[in-house]
């Protein structure tokens, strides 16, 4: 599959989405490996479940399709769940949410307060909302830990530290809204976010706070970007460092 994989997928999105009618899963008939349904309709019915039924170091490109619905989850992608793609049926009613924030326990953290964390290399995301919905600390929706991972036409929502991306990682996002408060964006993975509306919910918050690694020429790259914010937000600030050679890029 590859590249062209993912274009072929990311233009059925488009023109689905264009078409209420027409049906993403009978589009991508052939390419789904398994269904998730929260009605029992599919394979299975949480996202775990279908993730854990991916056979390790996978050759080949698997596919899971998630059905409309809100999967309340704590998702890992195993490391060993390589070349995985997940498809959500409608971006903003394919939710995956939790609400875990870093005060809850001793034990967590931003590292352990994620909704969902993908750990396996050559991973790809499309179509579907990943979010944390707690707001009373650091509340991370997405943890990136793999190496080239691909996120397309997607929802990443939550208000204090969003999206984590982690050492050793190379995340590339495509169309995709990233929402948040503040520090939403940050960690230490070299990203580029490619025509991604970056929306802002709190006055004076901070887009991102990157903690590139020294030996990294690359850490936030924001291309073709919109900046928007709420109607409560009349000032905020594109980011400071979290770390001494915070490297980050608006163009």
């Amino acid at each position: 599959m590859g590249q062209l994989f993912f274009v072929s997928i990311s233009m059925l999105i488009i023109a689905v989405n264009a078409a209420s009618d027409q049906s993403l899963q009978s589009k991508l008939a052939g390419k789904i490996d398994y269904v998730v349904a929260a009605d029992g309709s599919g394979d299975y019915k949480t996202v775990q479940e279908a993730i854990n039924a991916v056979a390790d170091d996978n050759p080949s490109r698997k596919v899971i399709f998630i059905k409309s619905g809100a999967y309340n989850e704590k998702i890992v992608v195993p490391y060993k769940k390589t070349n995985l793609t997940i498809v959500g049926e409608n971006v903003d009613k394919t939710i995956i949410t939790h609400n875990d924030a870093s005060k809850e326990t001793i034990a967590m953290n931003g590292f352990t307060s994620y909704t969902f964390r993908p750990d396996a290399d050559d991973f790809t995301a499309m179509n579907l909302t990943i979010r944390n919905t707690a707001t009373n600390a650091q509340a991370v929706a997405l943890h990136t830990n793999g190496d080239r991972q691909v996120f397309l036409h997607c929802r990443i929502r939550g208000f204090q530290d969003t999206y984590l991306t982690n050492l050793r990682t190379r995340v590339y996002f495509k169309d995709c809204f990233i929402e948040g408060a503040v520090d939403f964006i940050y960690g230490w993975g070299i990203n580029l976010l490619d025509s991604c509306q970056i929306h802002v919910i709190r006055e004076k918050g901070y887009m991102t706070a990157a903690a590139t690694s020294k030996n990294y020429r690359f850490g936030f790259v924001f291309r073709n970007c919109k900046l928007t914010n709420s109607s409560a937000v009349s000032s905020y600030y594109l980011g400071r460092p979290w770390f001494p050679y915070a490297k980050t890029v608006f163009f």
